[in-house]
């Protein structure tokens, strides 16, 4: 018996309208076959050349779902569970920590534009009297800005789309202090709603 280790193609197709024709690989000297499940779930075919009816019928190949979703993907979900199925009533549901990794913007200098899309959390420490720019907001989105106020003596300048919740805080100017804006950017007011707690 001669032997080889090449494949030839032969032409399957089904007879029912819901399932397509699809090429299979043959081995020349045996009759197994290497066929992938069907679109429909299991897949009946049957050697066009053979008109005895069905030949076989394969199952569906398993689908196993990425275990990670690529930095430039955009795919959209109805509802999504992390670390815990999901719910019908909520669009995400989340089991253990989430957030917002903290963005370190470094020195202030005397003009800092604080962007966004580096992140919800971000601290700066003052080196200098700072006017601050806020870019790339998200309407609804909460934001945080931690700010060390370094040697001391340095104020920082919010931009005018800041509205404080309360009065208009005093900034702290003592060295190596931390206090933080926390804001919500309204998209229809183009501004932030912002409140302000300082370390004692």
């Amino acid at each position: 018996m001669p032997t080889t280790t090449g494949t030839i193609k032969h032409r399957f197709q089904t007879t029912k309208s819901n399932r397509g024709t699809v090429d299979v690989s043959k081995d020349r000297w045996n009759d197994s076959l290497v066929v992938a499940g069907g679109t429909d779930g299991y897949l009946m075919v049957r050697d066009s050349a053979n008109a005895d009816g069905w030949g076989m019928q394969v199952p569906p190949t398993p689908y196993t779902p990425p275990q990670s979703i690529g930095t430039t993907d955009t795919p959209q979900f109805a509802r999504l569970g992390l670390g815990i199925a999901a719910d019908a009533n909520a669009r995400l549901k989340i089991n253990g920590q989430y957030g917002s990794p903290l963005y370190d913007n470094g020195n202030s200098g005397t003009a800092k534009t604080i962007d966004w899309n580096n992140g919800n959390d971000q601290y700066l420490t003052l080196t200098g009297n700072c006017t601050l720019t806020l870019s790339n907001p998200m309407s609804g989105f909460r934001y945080a800005l931690f700010i060390n106020t370094g040697a001391g003596g340095f104020t920082p300048t919010f931009p005018g789309s800041i509205i404080w919740m309360d009065a208009v805080p005093t900034l702290p100017t003592t060295a190596s202090k931390i206090y933080v804006a926390v804001m919500v950017y309204i998209g229809p007011l183009s501004s932030y709603t912002t409140n302000f707690t300082k370390q004692p």
